[in-house]
């Protein structure tokens, strides 16, 4: 913590007991924040999926990721519209789910570049 940001906190309060209970509120606000699935998501950036392949994303999770696509607009300029798909499940290449899920991009006619968010 940045010593201006601990020096305007001690500056508003009045006693000690004050000061404790607010480092335990904040202490307990940061141990519930940890405990949120979403935090503890990977990232994987520059995942290249070629039209109609599919392709194995690893994150390494240890169970089945829920996953979010974010495609820059470049990596789809002069490309048909299409479906960006997770067919992890229906999977012909035999991954393992719990480390590695797959994606399959169908109808772009170019390849895509995307990052994915797993979670």
């Amino acid at each position: 913590m940045k010593k201006g940001l601990v020096n305007a906190i001690i500056s508003r309060v009045s006693s000690f007991e004050e000061v404790d209970r607010l480092l335990r509120a904040f202490h307990a606000a940061l141990s519930e924040l940890q405990g949120v699935p979403i935090v503890r998501g990977v990232i994987v950036r520059d995942v290249v999926l070629a039209d109609a392949v599919e392709t194995p994303v690893h994150h390494g999770l240890g169970h089945r990721a829920a996953l979010f696509l974010a495609v820059p607009r470049q990596s789809v300029s002069g490309a048909t519209s299409g479906r960006l798909l997770d067919v992890t499940e229906i999977n012909t290449i035999g991954v393992d789910t719990k480390q590695t899920s797959v994606l399959k991009a169908t109808g772009f006619t170019v390849d895509l570049k995307v990052t994915v968010w797993a979670v």
